[in-house]
């Protein structure tokens, strides 16, 4: 059995290729749902884009996402909410199954931090609180989640993401004792174009 694995190692080192850094870019397309204090607000589809470079060292590149979203919620009687949400995250991705030596396809383990630029408005003005502040924040968050990455052609492939945003938003100061962190649970796929 020792020499058995004696050879499949020797046979991988002298097959093995260094992974080469390649930058991408491309638009995305994802369904993103919004949890504000522990419930659901809302729901929706929402392009984004996305550029990074794989194999900064090998099997781990960096990422930068973003995307715009918008969340009108409807209250009986009185008028409309409407959230709005800038996420742009900046993420490290690791390949998860870097013994398999293909450049075709790959699963990434994505983690990193957000910056969340976020408003809550009604009837079209930004809401003013009591306290004379306004609901305008920029909140650090944090950001873990999965991808497949399959490469159709040499400079084109295609992704598919689940990724999970932990917003530090909770603000007791301002919203008071019962305000919690707001998270966004995003899925969807993006197409890459890659740049040797």
């Amino acid at each position: 059995m020792n020499v058995l694995l004696m050879a499949v190692s020797l046979w991988a080192s002298l097959n093995y290729k260094p992974l080469s850094p390649q930058v991408y870019a491309g638009p995305d397309y994802g369904f993103y749902k919004l949890y504000q204090d522990s419930l659901e607000t809302g729901s929706r589809w929402q392009f984004g884009g996305e550029i990074g470079v794989e194999n900064i060292i090998p099997n781990i590149g960096i990422r930068v996402h973003g995307t715009y979203l918008r969340y009108e919620v409807p209250m009986a009687g009185m008028g409309t909410y409407v959230y709005d949400y800038i996420p742009i995250s900046f993420c490290t991705e690791f390949n998860m199954l870097p013994f398999i030596r293909t450049r075709r396809a790959a699963i990434y383990l994505v983690t990193g931090l957000g910056w969340y630029l976020w408003k809550a408005s009604f009837d079209g003005e930004t809401i003013t609180l009591p306290s004379g502040g306004k609901m305008e924040e920029k909140d650090l968050g944090f950001i873990g989640g999965i991808s497949l990455r399959i490469k159709l052609l040499k400079n084109v492939g295609v992704e598919a993401v689940s990724r999970y945003h932990y917003m530090a938003s909770a603000d007791l100061d301002k919203y008071g004792y019962f305000d919690k962190d707001d998270k966004l649970w995003e899925n969807g796929f993006s197409l890459k174009f890659l740049f040797p």
